[in-house]
């Protein structure tokens, strides 16, 4: 067994115990060879966050998934999503909701704070992506930026203007499908 493999078990166990290890197994076996093993983590925690936000109104709808697989296929091309899909499949049969708190703080220590805004508006893309935020989304995201931002108030204002530009967004797209011609459509 290699030593990325053996990190990963005593990593994942310190941070998550048996659940954890079992993750951090996988995650050492497949990914890291011991450069860009911060990008790496990075990115596997917008997966858990991720998941944790699809499931945070109890429905894992199909919008959702197309949704970060459509931004992971775009920011880290189609051979380092799929891999990645095979953890977030993975990660989305777990409950890691006792995760969240440890891995938003590994996130800010690694992470500046532009990047950990371009987080919180990643989750409000995945909450949206479905045409509904629940409650539920809202303060599970809010819970994130806490942890994340540290400061409650650049939260709201955020909230307010991404909730209203993918309302806006939405209500565009049903004025142009409404107003196209049988002529247009072809």
């Amino acid at each position: 067994m290699s030593l990325s493999k053996w990190v990963g078990i005593g990593a994942g166990w310190f941070f998550g115990g048996p659940i954890g290890a079992i993750i951090g197994y996988y995650i050492g076996k497949n990914f890291f060879s011991g450069k860009n093993d911060n990008e790496k983590a990075y990115e596997i925690s917008l997966l858990i966050l991720s998941s944790l936000v699809i499931k945070a109104d109890g429905k894992v709808r199909k919008e959702e998934l197309n949704y970060v697989k459509t931004f992971f296929s775009r920011t880290f091309g189609e051979a380092k999503s799929k891999k990645y899909f095979e953890i977030f499949n993975t990660l989305n049969k777990q409950s890691l909701s006792s995760q969240l708190r440890g891995i938003c703080l590994q996130l800010t220590q690694s992470i500046n704070h532009a990047s950990r805004l371009q987080i919180v508006h990643f989750l409000f893309g995945v909450a949206s992506s479905d045409n509904e935020v629940h409650q539920s989304e809202i303060n599970l995201i809010n819970k994130i930026a806490t942890y994340l931002i540290s400061i409650l108030m650049i939260f709201n204002p955020l909230q307010q203007c991404l909730l209203k530009a993918a309302h806006l967004l939405r209500i565009i797209i049903k004025f142009l499908n409404w107003t196209k011609t049988p002529a247009m459509k072809r």
